[in-house]
């Protein structure tokens, strides 16, 4: 999990047994992810073997574990059978399943439906397309899933960028206004890609098929990609090193979360390289545009601070003092005395600092 957040994904995937046969489980490993390698983790829920209130309790689980975000699935028929059957007190469809999710945790989750460009396996008939009939009413299906307030579709496996793109603009016809992400999965082995390590060269051929397929995807404006990795990211990390990346401003940003002291190896290992100052973060002291610390002289600090505290309101009395110009320095400032701009607002932050509320900065802007 920590080499595929290395690379800054927008959410990673916990999938869900049928009937929640290992729903401890993955709710542990979902519940690790979002608290401890502090990804943005989206739990797979699907209906399969699952009575609503097995349902509900799973959604109040997650939700009390940080997870926000939930990929809203019928599910695939239950083990040893052809055919998905709806348990009593069970939802037909995920249909049901967001309509749930909505009308009774509101705003709460993100909710991502799933898409078929080919048309759901149901629909397809024994010469493996459906008919023109078949997939209209399975876009029209998706359609209610959206309206219903799903925020995003993930699609299905892909191997044919025209069928996708055709499904993206069928979508579109329809009124459907939501991302849609192609869902690629890049081939490991031979036997795994016919299945959804007999020949060496088989993995270094899909690397290649991977990064041509989203290259030629991205070009028509798909900003998203959604990799299925299924536990083997190497062939989906390299993918990501030869692609050109569609979110150059994710990939500049270097603003450290503060839920990044989760991780037990603390954040300082993911923050090391990042020396440059001015910057609230960790770094090597000896960087060179640190600076010295001439400017930190015992004598100047003592006549401003040196008289000892004995309460609580003359730390309310400093802040002010500082607000108001009667201290030049302060812990949280290099500057020497306020901002002119913040003289116009000097005395408010003062009676604001004796209520209780510290101002450490403020930000001058015009209403």
């Amino acid at each position: 999990m920590d080499r595929m957040v290395a690379h800054n994904p927008t959410f990673c995937d916990i999938t869900w047994a049928a009937g929640g046969s290992t729903a401890d489980l993955n709710l542990e490993i979902a519940n690790r992810m979002q608290s401890i390698v502090c990804v943005e983790t989206m739990m797979h829920l699907a209906c399969t073997n699952m009575p609503v209130k097995k349902l509900d309790l799973t959604l109040h689980t997650i939700k009390s574990n940080g997870i926000q975000n939930v990929l809203a699935l019928r599910g695939d028929p239950p083990h040893g059978q052809d055919k998905f059957v709806q348990i009593r007190g069970g939802f037909a469809c995920a249909l049901g399943l967001v309509r749930n999710i909505r009308s009774k945790y509101g705003d709460y989750f993100g909710i991502a439906v799933a898409g078929y460009p080919e048309a759901h396996p149901d629909a397809i008939v024994s010469d493996g397309v459906a008919t023109p009939e078949n997939y209209q009413k399975d876009l029209a299906y998706l359609k209610q899933k959206v309206d219903a307030g799903a925020d995003l579709i993930i699609t299905q496996l892909i191997y044919d960028n025209y069928i996708f793109l055709k499904f993206v603009n069928d979508c579109h016809e329809i009124g459907i206004k939501c991302p849609i992400v192609p869902g690629i999965i890049p081939i490991n082995n031979y036997k795994g890609f016919l299945r959804m390590n007999g020949f060496c060269k088989t993995k270094a051929y899909g690397i290649h098929l991977g990064t041509e397929m989203c290259n030629k995807i991205m070009a028509h404006g798909i900003k998203t990609l959604h990799l299925y990795t299924l536990n083997m990211e190497k062939s989906a990390l390299a993918i990501l090193m030869v692609i050109t990346p569609t979110n150059v401003f994710r990939l500049k940003e270097d603003v450290c979360p503060i839920f990044w002291a989760n991780r037990p190896k603390s954040y300082l290992s993911r923050t090391i390289g990042w020396d440059q100052y001015p910057r609230g973060r960790w770094g090597d002291s000896c960087n060179a545009s640190y600076g010295a610390l001439t400017d930190y002289q015992d004598k100047k600090l003592h006549d401003e601070r040196g008289v000892p505290l004995k309460g609580v309101e003359d730390i309310y009395e400093k802040f002010k003092n500082y607000c108001l110009g009667k201290m030049k320095t302060s812990p949280w400032s290099e500057l020497e005395g306020l901002q002119p701009e913040t003289k116009i607002i000097n005395e408010h932050l003062g009676k604001i600092n004796l209520k209780g509320f510290w101002a450490t900065s403020s930000e001058w802007g015009e209403i």
